[in-house]
């Protein structure tokens, strides 16, 4: 299915330049959540398109690599499709967290994704926004794992790392995330178990993000079963 991009894009929180030094140096990006904005959705009756708002953090170290893609179905000024792309490195530090607005055609669709690379040149995370009408649906992906979200304290355990060990996006150990590591002797929290790719066990584990990580099970030291 062919998905779009942002039409438009409007900053409406916090926009703010931080040193180019942090504990996450590989950067980051999320899409937290996503909606039709009130009264302004597929059947609003007012416009020729409806209004996306997208929740979102991102932090860019400076030389962060941003490479995105655009798709737009029936653009709603002239019923044409578009397609586009684009690469920009960071200059500065960049912080933002707040919503952005998409416009999408009462009668099309739009996508839009975006791969963010460390400064070293490592793949740091995706994101991806699809909404369409008039069926009215959204979709978001991404793979980060920096974000806000507490795991519930009936569904967690505090465990101790015993090595220093990368975190991974998925239990392979091909997914390492460039510059997130957690390190011998400190404490997580530890949400759940599986199989990995390498048929060992791997956990999930909470690391301050809206998409957990995973590390090898042999790295961590659980004082009690997970719930």
């Amino acid at each position: 299915m062919k998905r779009l991009f942002f039409v438009a894009l409007a900053v409406v929180v916090a926009l703010t330049l931080i040193p180019a030094v942090s504990a996450q140096d590989s950067g980051y990006i999320v899409y937290v959540d996503a909606g039709w904005m009130d009264g302004f959705g597929c059947d609003n009756g007012l416009l020729p398109f409806a209004i996306v708002t997208l929740t979102m953090e991102v932090y860019k170290p400076t030389g962060t690599t941003e490479v995105g893609a655009t798709e737009i179905n029936s653009f709603w000024q002239d019923g044409q499709d578009y397609a586009w792309g684009w690469e920009w490195t960071t200059p500065d530090g960049f912080y933002f967290t707040g919503l952005a607005e998409a416009w999408v055609s009462l009668d099309g669709s739009i996508y839009e994704s975006r791969d963010l690379y460390a400064p070293g040149g490592g793949y740091v995370a995706t994101v991806e926004l699809y909404a369409e009408c008039p069926s009215g649906i959204i979709e978001i992906y991404h793979n980060s794992i920096y974000g806000v979200h507490m795991p519930d304290p009936a569904e967690r355990v505090q465990a101790k790392v015993l090595f220093d060990v990368n975190v991974h996006s998925e239990p392979n150990p091909d997914a390492a995330i460039p510059g997130a590591v957690l390190l011998a002797g400190q404490d997580w929290f530890v949400v759940d178990s599986v199989v990995g790719t390498d048929g060992n066990l791997w956990y999930e584990v909470f690391v301050g993000g809206a998409h957990n990580g995973f590390v090898p099970a042999a790295v961590m030291s659980l004082p009690a079963p997970l719930p």
